[in-house]
């Protein structure tokens, strides 16, 4: 019986010593990957005038949740503005006034789950702002004339993230950021003047709610 109990208490502390790193590592699969779709959503936009031009309020993104194992995170995202306005002036000018932006861009992270329901992860962010506004008359008024202007952002960031797992296939999350937009001058048709020389340079911290599907 005491050869039987010494050879139970080496078994079992073997067993403890191999179990116990195991329960220590990430509990996702290493060789996993899992994919999803989500919606990202900025409480607030940035103020002045890259407010009008690049991120007018309610404007989400689509992202796309991959996870590499257990430590890598990607997110691509794509985002898109439409608006249309047409109104009639005095002497019966009919005004029509559009304005389109497209956001693309994508992040990587490395993440972190110390349980099944909770993960972090911080990283970086790399993206392409466009913005297109556009104006017309008709008919055309000697003090209105038909214009557009498109301008090009290039915005990178900081970010650091969590996520609370509902279940194994939905998840909420919150992020804070660190960004940088940087863009000239317009591109300007219909009108005889662009400026020589422009540059804007903004640095902003913002925050952002996303909700997240995987498959």
């Amino acid at each position: 019986m005491n050869n039987l109990f010494r050879i139970g208490c080496v078994v079992f502390a073997i067993m403890s010593l191999v179990l116990s790193p195991a329960k220590a590592q990430d509990s996702r699969d290493p060789e996993k990957i899992s994919i999803g779709i989500g919606v990202e959503f900025f409480p607030s936009v940035l103020a002045g005038d890259l407010a009008s031009r690049f991120q007018q309020a309610g404007f989400a993104n689509f992202i796309i949740p991959i996870q590499l194992g257990p430590n890598i995170f990607i997110q691509p995202e794509f985002g898109v503005y439409e608006y249309t306005q047409d109104q009639t002036l005095p002497d019966s000018v009919k005004e029509h006034s559009s304005q389109s932006i497209v956001r693309t861009g994508f992040g990587v992270f490395y993440s972190n789950e110390p349980d099944k329901s909770f993960e972090w992860y911080f990283g970086g962010r790399l993206g392409i702002l466009s913005s297109e506004s556009h104006t017309s008359h008709d008919p055309v008024t000697v003090s209105h004339t038909e214009f557009s202007h498109q301008w090009g952002a290039l915005y990178t960031g900081a970010a650091f993230g969590v996520e609370y797992f509902f279940s194994p296939h939905f998840s909420i999350g919150g992020e804070f950021q660190l960004n940088h937009i940087g863009y000239g001058a317009p591109i300007i048709d219909g009108i005889p003047w662009t400026p020589n020389d422009s540059t804007h340079s903004v640095w902003s911290t913002n925050a952002s709610v996303s909700a997240r599907f995987y498959f």
